[in-house]
């Protein structure tokens, strides 16, 4: 990156640069390198993941796709999976293949998604077309892992046509029904109320 020259200078004095940069230019890549100054921390400059969070957000907000991925990651461990997750899907979409891998992986293994191959091998060619040499799982895993995947699916769905077919469902004519027998019999009671009270009178 352009402040690849900080490693030579003191990592306070480095902090102090990047804060200026940030505060003059809105820099995103200074305020991504804040973030992994904090969240890594140094000799004599302890971790601060508040201080991470808030530079990371800042460098997001400019749509930087490795502030976004490195973020979430933060985010995930904190156990805010809904916003860890869009900002891994951001990022994704601005082609950072370690963010597509990682979805992947997450389609691949059921963690935060149900288990689906078909979208896990989305994203692992996605991580591919972004340069990403991918070597687990392999392509012959995958395409079992489909086959077995659509399989279920087909039988899951034959299954459910079948019930259908046995038990398909109760005509609601009964549910209609019960509020006419209701007002029929009000309709009687008010009738024979009123042929009592002319009887009477009569």
């Amino acid at each position: 990156t352009r402040y690849h020259l900080l490693i030579d200078l003191d990592i306070k004095e480095a902090v102090a640069y990047l804060k200026m940069a940030s505060d003059q230019w809105d820099d995103p890549h200074a305020q991504l390198k804040l973030g992994q100054f904090y969240r890594d921390g140094k000799e004599n400059f302890p971790a601060d993941i508040d201080q991470a969070i808030e530079w990371y957000r800042k460098a997001t907000s400019k749509g930087d796709p490795v502030a976004m991925f490195q973020l979430a990651n933060i985010l995930l461990d904190q156990n805010n999976t809904e916003e860890g997750l869009k900002l891994l899907e951001q990022s994704s979409d601005k082609e950072h293949p370690q963010a597509s891998y990682q979805l992947g992986m997450m389609f691949w293994n059921g963690e935060h998604f149900s288990k689906d191959p078909v979208k896990a091998q989305n994203f692992f060619q996605k991580a591919k077309r972004a340069g990403m040499n991918i070597t687990a799982p392999t392509q012959e895993e995958i395409n079992q892992a489909i086959v077995a995947f659509t399989t279920v699916a087909q039988v899951k769905e034959q299954e459910q046509l079948e019930r259908r077919r046995r038990h398909p469902k109760k005509s609601n004519t009964k549910i209609f029904l019960i509020p006419l027998v209701v007002v029929a019999a009000s309709v009687i009671t008010c009738l024979y109320i009123f042929s009592t009270k002319r009887m009477r009178k009569i």
